[in-house]
Order: C-alpha cells, then structure tokens, then sequence
C-alpha cells in the first residue's frame, strides 16, 4: 500500500443489527478512510448510506481502507466501535 497522510479520525458507535449508524462527511481532498472496528461490522459508503448484514464485512482489530470521494459518509452496523481515519 502507498503511503498517506493520516486526517481526521473519529469514532462511530455502531449498533447492533438492524439499526445503521453514519459517521461524518468525508472532508475535501480525502480519497481514502482507513476503518478498524472492535468487533465484526458491515459497512456502506454514500451519501446518505443505510449499511445492512449483507454488506462489506470489516473484521475485528483489523485495517481496511476504502476508497471514498469528499461529501460521502461511511455507514456501519454490528455491535462495535468503529475507528475511521480519514487519509489522503
């Protein structure tokens, strides 16, 4: 992976099936959020993103990153706190 510029972090409370949480926007110039969730959680990204259990898996205590463009949000549903970093 190439390297990035870490941004804006915050958390996401996410909650249990069926209940979705969004975080934020995805700030200006942001291409990339990486997300580490504290248990298993699915996620969506969109503008206005409702995340179900058949979507993207994010597994527990492990890095992804996803490819996002600014104005969209990262939403994620599951039993979890949800780190998300923005990066880019």
């Amino acid at each position: 992976m190439d390297n990035f510029r870490a941004g804006k972090a915050y958390n996401i409370t996410s909650l249990a099936s069926p209940t979705s949480t969004q975080g934020s926007a995805v700030s200006a110039g942001v291409t990339m959020l990486r997300v580490v969730a504290s248990a298993a959680v699915q996620v969506r990204v969109g503008a206005n993103p409702t995340a179900v259990t058949t979507d993207t898996l994010i597994p527990p205590n492990f890095p992804v990153f996803i490819n996002v463009t600014p104005g969209e949000k990262l939403a994620s549903v599951g039993a979890a706190t949800v780190s998300v970093t923005e990066c880019a």
